[in-house]
This record gives C-alpha cells, structure tokens and sequence, in this order.
C-alpha cells in the first residue's frame, strides 16, 4: 500500500494537477505565465499530500523542508514578473532575493555544516543565479518538450542519487517536480508552446536545493562530486556554444543536449548505484 501511495502522491498528482491547470488556463493568457501558474498549483497539490502524510510539515522546521516554499515564493515573484512582463529590473531583483533565501533556509543550523553556513549559502545562492539565469535562456531557445523533459530526467535520475544517500523522502520531492514538470512538457507537445518557460524559477531553486540537501542529509558517504553535478548540470548546456555543439542543428542538437547533459548526471547515478 505504502508503495502505491508514493506512485499517486509523487507522480500523478503533480502531473495531472499541472498538465490539467495548463490546460484550462485562458490559451489568451502568456504561455510562461499559464505555465507558472501550472506548476505553482501541482506543487500547492503535491505539497498538501505530502503534508496530509506528515512526509513535509506544513511548518518547514528542517533546512529541506523549505524547499516547497523556496520553489512557492520563485513561481510568484520571479516566474509571475516574467509572465507578466515586468522590467527585467524586477525579475532580477526576485531572482536575486529567491537565491539568498534558498541559500540561507537550506543550510541547517546545526550540525557539522553550521559553521561553514555562510559559504554553504553563498556557493546555493550562486547556483540558483546561474541556473535562473541559464535556463530562462535555455527555455526561450528551445521551444517544444525536448528540453522541458531533459531537465524532468534530470531531476528524476537527483532523486535517485538522493534515494540512495539515504533520503527517500527528499528524493519523492525530487520526482514530483520532475513529473510535474513533464505535465507540462506533455501540454506543450504539439504546440511548442512557452509553456514550460514559466516554471524554470522553480527548478532553478530545485537542483542546488536537492543537491545540497541530499549532501548534508548523506548517509552512505556518497562522493561530493556526485551532488555537484547534480545540483548544477543544466549549466553544461553552455557548451553548447562552442565547437561542436555550435555547429549543430534541429535533432542533432537536441541529441547534443542530452549527451552533455545525461553522461555526467547518469555517471553520478552508476557511481552511486554501483557502490
């Protein structure tokens, strides 16, 4: 019974609850703001079930526990400035207090990382910059759900890198992002539409928040590395920009992406998998 509640509150609930609000948002509307607006409301779902199974207190106590807010507050402030098109001014200055908030809220106030709490934020905090930054541009270059669901793989394969440190209920936060995010990418299949370009703040915030997490919540001593990658792999699609990446087009571009992207994400999960 335990495993089938998992599957619905970690997997259908955030893909159905995004891809149905995606779908019955006024098409009038901007694709990037239905698309927060989509998945503010499958994490709203998937948090409230969570919470009904005491999985995430509805009081976040824990650094980790903030991670719904933190992905809440990015939606509203960062993604809604962007689907309404206010000043990049605005959006730079949502973007820049979600970091330090994820930043700080992540970092536990006890323990072996307490005393390296400033570092530890600061290093979160310029890992949600660069990857607001990276994927607000990535998702404007890349219209259509190959990207939407690169970065759903993405944060599946963290969730199973998490799992495996000995933190299941971290790593079925990770997989309803994921499958929240594939709701999206499922609406947007035909249309191409900007659909999945809303909820880029939210994984912004997810992949360093998850990553760190796992790492200060690790008990199977699991190589750092492993979280590094996790947390910031989107960023390699940079490479993108030189030879031979800039040289390709159309498919083999896409393919481009997930190679540089999964090799070093799946080479983390082999890693883990197979101490």
């Amino acid at each position: 019974m335990f495993e089938v509640e998992v599957l619905f509150l970690g997997i259908v609930v955030p893909f159905l609850f995004s891809a149905v609000v995606a779908l019955f948002l006024p098409s009038s509307w901007p694709g990037s703001l239905r698309g927060t607006l989509a998945l503010l409301a499958g994490l709203v779902a998937t948090y409230l079930a969570f919470g009904l199974k005491s999985w995430v207190s509805f009081l976040p106590e824990d650094g980790w526990e903030y991670i719904f807010v933190l992905m809440g507050a990015a939606l509203v402030l960062e993604g809604g400035a962007l689907g309404l098109g206010l000043p990049s001014a605005v959006v730079w200055i949502s973007r820049l207090v979600i970091a330090c908030l994820a930043g700080w809220l992540s970092v536990p106030g006890y323990g072996a990382l307490h005393d390296w709490r400033f570092l530890c934020a600061s290093l979160i905090a310029l890992a949600v910059l660069a990857l607001g930054t990276s994927l607000h541009r990535f998702a404007r270059e890349r219209p259509g759900v190959g990207f939407p669901l690169l970065l759903s793989a993405t944060l599946f394969l963290a969730s199973i890198v998490i799992a495996e440190a000995g933190f299941n209920k971290l790593a079925q936060v990770g997989a309803a992002v994921a499958f929240g995010l594939a709701g999206l990418a499922a609406v947007s299949w035909k249309s191409r539409s900007a659909l999945p370009a809303g909820a880029m703040p939210a994984i912004a915030v997810a992949l360093p928040v998850l990553a760190f997490s796992g790492f200060a919540n690790d008990y199977s001593e699991l190589p750092v590395w492993c979280f590094v990658i996790l947390g910031t792999a989107p960023l390699l699609l940079w490479l993108e920009k030189l030879p031979p990446g800039s040289l390709l087009s159309g498919w083999s571009r896409q393919l481009y992406d997930w190679v540089v992207v999964l090799v070093p994400v799946g080479s983390a999960v082999a890693v883990v998998v197979g101490r």
